[in-house]
């Protein structure tokens, strides 16, 4: 019997005597099929799952939405999405899975000139099984940083001598700035 393919059966019991006239009798037994978790949670993403953020995301924006399905009848609201035990503390700071929704949500801000992308797995559980789907974060980088203009050495009184038959475009060599 498997009750993801048939939940009852529906049987007659008829019992006929050895009399003359014989008598029967009938009985209608109703069969339902107590499930078992017989079955793994799937994730109906793709794997690898990759998600593209623009670095300058709000904190509690949800990022994405991880769902599974398990055909066990049971076990569906019983589903626990979490991190994978080797995913590194900077990830689990940065990013907040929701235990019983699969929505992962961005809990810290993001730096593209720190950290360009990030590399987990996230499991889903109902109890007794699990299974896991990797994720790609893409930090997408914005132009959130001003232009630095350093210059290490500079004498002669801030004044740059530049030679009126310069070309265009032609670099003017640090050595001869006076």
């Amino acid at each position: 019997l498997d009750r993801e393919k048939q939940i009852d059966h529906h049987l007659v019991v008829v019992a006929v005597d050895g009399g003359n006239p014989p008598l029967s009798g009938e009985l209608k037994i109703n069969i339902e099929i107590t499930d078992i978790n017989d079955h793994s949670p799937r994730f109906k993403n793709e794997s690898p799952v990759i998600i593209e953020i623009q670095e300058d995301a709000l904190i509690n924006h949800q990022i994405f939405k991880f769902e599974a399905e398990d055909l066990d009848s049971n076990d569906l609201k019983n589903l626990k999405y979490t991190f994978a035990r080797t995913t590194p503390e900077e990830i689990i700071q940065t990013f907040w899975l929701k235990e019983t929704d699969g929505n992962l949500i961005l809990q810290r801000y993001l730096d593209y000139e720190t950290t360009t992308d990030y590399s987990f797995s996230i499991q889903v559980s109902d109890g007794t099984f699990q299974t896991s789907i990797e994720v790609e974060i893409k930090v997408i980088n914005v132009n959130d940083n001003a232009p630095k203009i350093t210059i290490e050495s500079f004498t002669g009184g801030g004044i740059l001598s530049v030679p009126e038959n310069l070309p265009s475009g032609q670099q003017h060599p640090l050595s001869d700035w006076a």
